[in-house]
Order: C-alpha cells, then structure tokens, then sequence
C-alpha cells in the first residue's frame, strides 16, 4: 500500500534509513572522458545497467547525462509474516555538461 503512495517511502521502510544509491561523478574520473566509457567498463565487468528509458538519459543539449546499475534483490520478511524481494542500493553514474555560462 505505501508503495503505492511512494516508492521511495516503501523502500525506506524496508531497509530503513540509508543510502538508496551512491553517484559516481563521470567529470570527476581521470580513465573515461563519457558516460558511454563508463557504461562498457561496468557491463564488462558483469554489472547490468538499467535500461528503463534508455541506458543513458538525457543529452548534452539538457546538460546532464545520467545511468545505473540495476539493484540486486533481497528477500525479505515483513513483521506481518508478508515475504518480499525488494531492490537494495545501486550506483548511478552522471556527466554534466557546461551550461551557456561556462559553469557545470
């Protein structure tokens, strides 16, 4: 029902208070000048990214261009006796793109 109203409450009730995810920041990288470098290197190495709306969202031409990796599941067990598998954490990789005024 909470999931319902948010899903980000659902999950916070089911693992509790801490990180849903963790952004690498691709400008920020000294061995990959794109995010498409970043997304070869993870899946190389077995990780399988979200591809909901396309591996990589956005564009240059809105500045950012961001992706992830998908979360494992967990199963886990409610104090109503209720099993669930729910997604855990997951890494999201973002690149900015200067704005007209030079700035990220």
């Amino acid at each position: 029902a909470l999931a319902a109203e948010s899903e980000y409450a659902a999950w916070t009730a089911a693992w509790g208070f801490r990180a849903n995810h963790h952004t690498v920041s691709v400008n920020d990288l000294t061995t990959f000048a794109s995010i498409a470098e970043v997304n070869d290197f993870v899946t190389a190495l077995g990780f399988a990214l979200n591809d909901s709306g396309g591996v990589i969202k956005g564009s240059p031409e809105v500045f950012l261009q961001q992706s992830s990796t998908l979360a494992d599941d967990a199963d886990l067990r409610f104090d109503d006796a209720q099993d669930a598998r729910i997604p855990g954490c997951f890494y999201e990789f973002a690149q900015r793109f200067p704005l007209p005024d030079g700035s990220l």
